[in-house]
């Protein structure tokens, strides 16, 4: 018998509102309703990598270029919160 903790993938986010990294499950909603993007990364390390290679030393929003801050609060909006994904264009 596979626990849920198996039947489900995690997700690491940073949250820019927060300054830290997230971890959601894709069998439940996401907690946080901040700004936050996914990470890519198997574990902790990855996930935490590939923020520092996206968005340097950077841990909230406002230290974040405007053209960056925008695409990051416009990605929140177009989120399906049940699933962590982008929501489909019409």
């Amino acid at each position: 018998m596979q626990d849920s903790a198996d039947a489900s993938k995690l997700i690491f986010a940073w949250c820019f509102s927060h300054g830290r990294l997230h971890l959601f499950t894709s069998e439940a909603e996401p907690w946080c309703t901040a700004t936050w993007v996914i990470l890519v990364g198997a574990d902790r390390d990855d996930a935490l990598a590939d923020k520092q290679q996206r968005f340097g030393d950077a841990a909230f929003l406002h230290q974040l270029p405007g053209t960056d801050q925008l695409a990051i609060i416009e990605e929140g909006r177009q989120r399906d919160v049940s699933t962590g994904r982008r929501t489909p264009k019409s």
